[in-house]
């Protein structure tokens, strides 16, 4: 291997490690494994990816400019908390922004990245709750690519990293709200209405049916927000950062 080829294949090598660290450690902090105001030491991390610090606080920085993380007074960063005011202004500027993306769409809905979670499927709404119980988070994720697709349609780029964003930062409660509703087949209806009309091209009905369905996300916050919290405390997955493990 010549200088020059090896230098790229180290450069390359490194930049996949930085994405991995990044990757790995975005989709901890969205599925709150890493827990609200937990301290993270680059040290520990790195120790725990068996990396130098370097990927480590590039990927911290780059989360802290995404809001996942914060900069601790002591030091490093603390993921940051889960707070009723803040996911209430996310929800509501998801709220602002996604039904309006359909409004003088430039692109088409991007259906080939989006596949149905198995509760879309099921006839009996007793079937439709235990599976949704059992598969919020698959279900949360879909319901962020159907808001992801959305923006898209805008082609505007900003305007889909915004929504890319706050679906990141309202994942956790959105699982958990999915959790809470106690009519499972009313939301697999609802979510398979959504897509119809987005099929047909009925951007009226889809904005309509998005926006009520954020807005009923937004009125359950207050009961679904606490248990979400005391789900993670009591969660065994959540550990220190010294027991991290990627």
């Amino acid at each position: 291997m010549s200088l020059d080829s090896h230098h790229r294949h180290t450069s390359m090598t490194r930049r996949s490690r930085h994405r991995a660290i990044y990757g790995k450690l975005k989709a901890d902090l969205v599925s709150c494994r890493l827990r609200p105001s937990q301290h993270l030491s680059i040290a520990r991390l790195s120790l725990a990816f068996r990396s130098s610090n370097t990927p480590v606080r590039e990927a911290l920085i780059r989360l802290h400019a995404e809001r996942l993380v914060a900069v601790d007074t002591e030091g490093g960063f603390r993921v940051r908390d889960l707070h009723l005011g803040e996911m209430r202004d996310l929800l509501m500027l998801a709220r602002l922004i996604i039904p309006r993306c359909l409004s003088g769409t430039r692109r088409g809905f991007p259906f080939d990245r989006i596949s149905a979670p198995a509760a879309l499927a099921q006839k009996s709404r007793y079937r439709a709750s235990r599976v949704l119980q059992a598969q919020s988070a698959e279900t949360a994720f879909f319901i962020e690519r159907i808001y992801s697709g959305v923006a898209e349609m805008s082609a505007n780029e900003e305007i889909a990293a915004i929504v890319e964003n706050i679906c990141d930062r309202t994942h956790f409660v959105r699982t958990h709200d999915i959790q809470a509703i106690r009519r499972g087949k009313w939301l697999a209806d609802e979510l398979h209405e959504i897509v119809a009309a987005l099929s047909r091209g009925d951007h009226d009905d889809a904005a309509s049916r998005i926006d009520r369905f954020l807005q009923m996300q937004i009125d359950r916050l207050p009961e679904v927000l606490p248990k979400a919290l005391a789900a993670i405390f009591l969660a065994e997955c959540n550990s220190t950062c010294s027991d991290y493990e990627p």
